[in-house]
């Protein structure tokens, strides 16, 4: 079974699990102290929906579908230095806490599972990263003046 395959079905048995999304959560704002203030004024139960979204983005992106590649541009963008400000270094967090619950939820979890997961994801990530660094600091963030 290919990568890509190998993740949608993981996924798929994760999202089945009425506490993946929550857990993710718990997991991610506990991973870092540097975590919990993006969160500060979120509304989480559509921070949950847009996980959802989010990963499903991140297998079409992986996928090279044109709708995936929009989507990670437009959420990328948002995540860039002009808008929520997430550092590439950050990122880290982010994937290490979703294969955490992935391990938890996955009920046919294996480390092959794991490794697609860590592929797919990081390709997302990769572009995140790329968006964060083309993007310009925001007006006054220079500490040369």
């Amino acid at each position: 079974m290919d990568t890509l395959s190998i993740v949608r079905e993981s996924f798929g048995r994760c999202a089945l699990h009425r506490d993946f999304f929550d857990d993710f959560y718990d997991v991610f704002m506990n991973s870092s102290p540097e975590i919990r203030p993006f969160f500060a004024r979120t509304d989480m139960t559509k921070q949950k929906q847009l996980l959802r979204e989010g990963i499903s983005y991140m297998i079409l992106f992986a996928d090279q579908n044109k709708g995936g590649q929009l989507a990670i541009e437009m959420v990328a963008g948002i995540h860039d230095r002009r808008h929520i400000s997430v550092r590439p270094d950050l990122y880290r967090f982010w994937v290490e806490s979703l294969l955490a619950v992935v391990r938890k939820h996955d009920v046919r979890c294996t480390e092959e599972i794991i490794r697609a997961w860590e592929g797919v994801v990081q390709r997302g990530i990769a572009r995140f990263v790329e968006v964060f660094h083309r993007s310009e600091k925001p007006e006054g963030d220079d500490p040369s003046v």
